[in-house]
């Protein structure tokens, strides 16, 4: 049985930084409504916990957003790739490198950016127009990161950098069924999560690592 990993103590530093510029924003817009650090993490926590038992009716863009939120810096988020390229692909590449640095990593920052602005100006159209295979791409980007903070020889040896973005790609899974109807990027980031699997240490069994597996190479032959 895989053991899930509660996210509360691994995702308290983002949502601290997250919950302090939410309220800047609302001290100087004078806006109700923003969710404190302390329901960010519960929502985060439950997403996490919800896969694999995801709903048809998701993606939600409201997820989303949550999740997104806790993209690291671009420049951190390069280093990330670049680690995932150099030390991770060498035990599982369903990605090349090319296919990482020019299409995904560029495609989910410019989506989450033009969302953002979006509603900025409050365009809902522009808000809410999210495709159906967005979370399970942002899903796989999540599990490269944690795959390339694992393996970042700048880092101690299963870091909690690694287990937050481990966390962060479950409930980016949790947005989309991924059982009834898995496209490439479901297959994708199943097969990744698999591999977190088997390096992480102790923690995550050999049988949970099988388990995803067997359900990547389903996938990958449906």
């Amino acid at each position: 049985m895989v053991k899930l990993v509660t996210c509360r103590r691994l995702l308290i530093p983002f949502i601290q930084k997250a919950g302090e510029e939410e309220d800047e924003d609302t001290s100087e817009d004078g806006q109700e409504g923003a969710q404190s650090p302390a329901e960010m993490h519960l929502e985060i926590d439950k997403l996490a916990n919800l896969f694999p038992f995801s709903s048809k009716s998701r993606p939600n863009v409201h997820g989303l957003e949550l999740i997104e939120a806790f993209l690291p810096p671009h420049e951190r988020a390069s280093q990330l790739c670049k680690s995932y390229i150099d030390h991770a692909s060498y035990f599982f590449r369903p990605i090349k490198p090319d296919e990482l640095v020019e299409g995904l990593f560029p495609m989910i920052y410019s989506g989450v950016a033009t969302r953002r602005q979006a509603k900025a100006n409050d365009d809902n159209e522009g808000v809410f127009s999210v495709d159906n295979g967005t979370p399970h791409a942002l899903a796989t980007l999540y599990f490269i990161f944690a795959l390339g903070a694992l393996l970042d020889l700048n880092r101690p040896p299963y870091n909690l950098e690694a287990e937050r973005y481990y966390d962060l790609g479950r409930a980016a899974l949790s947005l989309r069924t991924v059982y009834d109807s898995p496209n490439m990027d479901s297959v994708t980031a199943m097969g990744l999560m698999a591999t977190y699997h088997s390096l992480a240490g102790k923690k995550y069994t050999r049988d949970s690592a099988v388990s995803v597996y067997i359900f990547y190479y389903g996938g990958a032959c449906h």
